[in-house]
C-alpha cells in the first residue's frame, strides 16, 4: 500500500511541476521535465525507487550551478526542494555576470586572492566570476573579461596595458591586495563594475 501511495505522490509531483514550468514550454516525458532560458539549463529527472534528481546548469559557464537528488517520502519536503531550485535559477536568470581577472607578474599571487574573493562574491550572492593570471598572456585573454585588476607589482604597466586592452582596467589598492582585505577588495571591485552599467 506505502508503495502505492508513493506512486500516486509521484505522479502528482510530476504534474505539479510541469504546471509550475508551463510557462517555459517545457520537453516533458515520462521520467524528465527540462527546460531552458537564456542563462540555464534545468532538468529534472526520474529514477526508480522514487528518486528525484534536480539539476540546473549555467549555459555560459557550462558548469552545474544547483545539485539535488532524493527520494520521494514527503510532499511538503520536495515542493520545497523544487521551490529552492526554482529560487537558483531565477536569480542565474536575473543576475547580471561579469568576470574579472586578476594580473600580476606570473599569475601565482593573485591566484589565491582571487580564490578569497569568489569566496566572498559567493557569500555576498553576487554574480561575477573571478580568475587569476600572468601579465604574459593577458593580451591573448582580456577579451574574455570586462574588468582587469593589475596587482601592485605590476601597477607601473598601468598606461600600456589600458591602452592596448578594450575593457576596464583598474590598479588595485595596495591596502587591501598586501593585507589579504577581500572583503574591502571585492567592495572596491563592484563600485567598479557598477561604472560599467
Amino acid at each position: 500500500m506505502e508503495e502505492f501511495l508513493r506512486d500516486i505522490n509521484l505522479s502528482f509531483f510530476y504534474l505539479w511541476m510541469k504546471s509550475k514550468v508551463s510557462e517555459m514550454n517545457p520537453c516533458c516525458e515520462e521520467e524528465s521535465i527540462c527546460f531552458e532560458d537564456e542563462n540555464s539549463n534545468v532538468r529534472i529527472l526520474f529514477y526508480p525507487y522514487h528518486i528525484i534528481e534536480f539539476i540546473i546548469q549555467d549555459k555560459e559557464e557550462n558548469e552545474t550551478i544547483f545539485y539535488m537528488h532524493f527520494q520521494l517520502t514527503n510532499m511538503a519536503h520536495c515542493i520545497s526542494l523544487f521551490e529552492e531550485m526554482m529560487e537558483c535559477f531565477e536569480e542565474n536568470a536575473t543576475k547580471p555576470k561579469h568576470r574579472i581577472l586578476l594580473c600580476c607578474s606570473g599569475g601565482l599571487t593573485t591566484s589565491l586572492f582571487a580564490s578569497k574573493m569568489q569566496d566572498v562574491a559567493w557569500m555576498k550572492k553576487i554574480s561575477i566570476q573571478i580568475d587569476a593570471g600572468g601579465i604574459g598572456g593577458l593580451y591573448h585573454i582580456a577579451k574574455n573579461y570586462d574588468l582587469i585588476l593589475l596587482a601592485p607589482q605590476i601597477a607601473y604597466l598601468y598606461i600600456d596595458v589600458q591602452s592596448h586592452i578594450k575593457c576596464k582596467v583598474e590598479k588595485m589598492p595596495t591596502k587591501y591586495f598586501a593585507t589579504n582585505r577581500y572583503i574591502e577588495m571585492m567592495d572596491f571591485t563592484v563600485g567598479l563594475l557598477e561604472d560599467l552599467q
